[in-house]
């Protein structure tokens, strides 16, 4: 089964992204001298947000892919370096030269190719995992041939969008935003985002004529699946959280248990999260119109719907982390209650001896009906396998008081990130050698040009 990887471009995102059934979330990291900038989370923020999702069993991918110069690829190591010691899953790089040092300082750490590195082929998913890519994003403009072709073939992971805003240009490569200021270049994940707003043409206003619809593959996901591709992923890190709540709600639904959208909630996100329409032109090669809402929600209309939406990933816990519990009652002895999850954490809880009746109290089925009671918390019971002696009897009270403590332990664990193991950068190379005076250079194309004295003039 496919992974979904959300974006989270703020705390409350990542709550809403994890509340909604994602496997995988996309956080930005760049910090600045002011503790933060609108790409990325602040040190503080990043470290209670991987917690956050380590207790949850919900994977993390932490965003570096900026440009590096040679007076910020130490400070980007710096940020790959913390952000692997607080418990992140893949860091997602573009720069060359930060791939290049990160494999040297982080060996163990798995680093994704983003989507701004331009991907588009199987020679480039090649020379992606040559340089130690363990997966690659394609660019979104690739048709479904495309992408088999290079998913069946290469010995890399992809992933590919399969909902999020287009860009006019190939992203990464629009200067158009930096023509007001070169700071805020796509290309360095500042974009002002000019080519969405209007345009006056010749004296009358366009109707934002550079404005892309918004990629769109719910119908085209088991196409993908069969064709290899690893992780489906929802752009749009700098969108609201209830954008991202919704859609990968959406999509969770239909990766996870094959339920599309029904007519209601497609209607729903076309109105409120997507202003210029649904496309899936690039993936098919069909020059179909795209989708667009019938009746756009705007005002207190869209913020009542968004209100609901924040209100069913605030107050709800997703159950996705698996536990195992057992119980172990013998006659004159106190129980024992004990959990494993699937990361082989494991906790101990002792209750006080049971009750001996002299007939049938306490049973397995008892035993098991109260620990499957795991509403309101991250896991779900798997199994509960049970070891009672006949004829005693313990308080259904006990028993959900142990199951509390087993979870909580088991929580206490998952807040802490596995060590990190840290190789050695590479050596600098010395300065290029540099010539003290010119030298004399010719340049002949006959051999009878090169006369015994030009080849002896130094």
């Amino acid at each position: 089964m496919m992974q979904l990887l959300a974006p989270a471009g703020s705390a409350e995102a990542v709550i809403a992204a994890v509340q909604s059934g994602a496997d995988m979330i996309h956080i930005g990291y760049g910090v600045t001298e002011a503790g933060r900038n609108e790409q990325g989370f602040s040190s503080g923020e990043l470290a209670r947000c991987l917690r956050y999702c380590r207790v949850r069993g919900c994977r993390t991918v932490v965003a570096l892919n900026e440009l590096t110069t040679d007076d910020s690829i130490d400070r980007a190591v710096e940020r790959a370096v913390f952000a692997a010691r607080q418990g992140a899953d893949a860091l997602l790089v573009q720069d060359l030269g930060l791939i290049h040092l990160l494999r040297r300082v982080l060996p163990d750490m798995p680093l994704y190719g983003g989507v701004r590195m331009g991907i588009h082929s199987l020679d480039g998913a090649l020379s992606a995992a040559a340089l130690g890519l363990s997966r690659i994003m394609l660019v979104p403009e690739l048709s479904l041939d495309q992408i088999r072709h290079i998913a069946q073939n290469a010995p890399i992971e992809t992933a590919v969008c399969v909902h999020g805003p287009m860009c006019f240009a190939h992203i990464g490569q629009c200067y158009l935003s930096a023509m007001g200021d070169r700071k805020r270049s796509d290309s360095v994940l500042h974009c002002a985002e000019p080519c969405r707003g209007r345009f006056n043409l010749g004296g009358r206003m366009d109707d934002c004529p550079l404005s892309m619809a918004d990629t769109y593959l719910m119908d085209h996901l088991k196409e993908l699946e069969e064709a290899g591709v690893t992780c489906a992923v929802i752009g749009g890190r700098s969108r609201r959280a209830e954008y991202v709540a919704y859609v990968t709600g959406l999509y969770s639904r239909a990766i996870r248990d094959g339920a599309m959208p029904t007519d209601e909630e497609r209607e729903q996100l076309l109105a409120l999260f997507a202003p210029y329409g649904l496309t899936d032109r690039y993936f098919t090669g069909e020059a179909t119109p795209p989708l667009v809402s019938r009746d756009r929600l705007t005002g207190r209309a869209a913020e009542r719907v968004m209100a609901g939406i924040r209100k069913d990933y605030m107050d709800g816990e997703y159950r996705r982390v698996p536990v195992t519990f057992y119980a172990v009652m013998q006659r004159g002895r106190t129980a024992v209650f004990a959990a494993e999850d699937a990361n082989g954490h494991r906790a101990v809880h002792e209750g006080y001896a049971p009750i001996d009746l002299g007939r049938q109290g306490i049973t397995p089925a008892r035993v098991q009906d109260i620990m499957y009671r795991t509403g309101g918390t991250p896991y779900y019971c798997t199994a509960v396998h049970c070891a009672i002696d006949p004829d005693l009897d313990y308080a259904d009270e006990a028993i959900e008081k142990a199951r509390k403590a087993l979870l909580s332990q088991i929580t206490d664990q998952n807040r802490d990130p596995a060590p990190v193991v840290l190789g050695e950068p590479p050596e600098t190379p010395p300065p290029a050698r540099r010539w003290e005076e010119p030298q004399f250079i010719v340049e002949v194309s006959r051999a009878d040009q090169l006369t015994e004295a030009l080849a002896l003039r130094r």
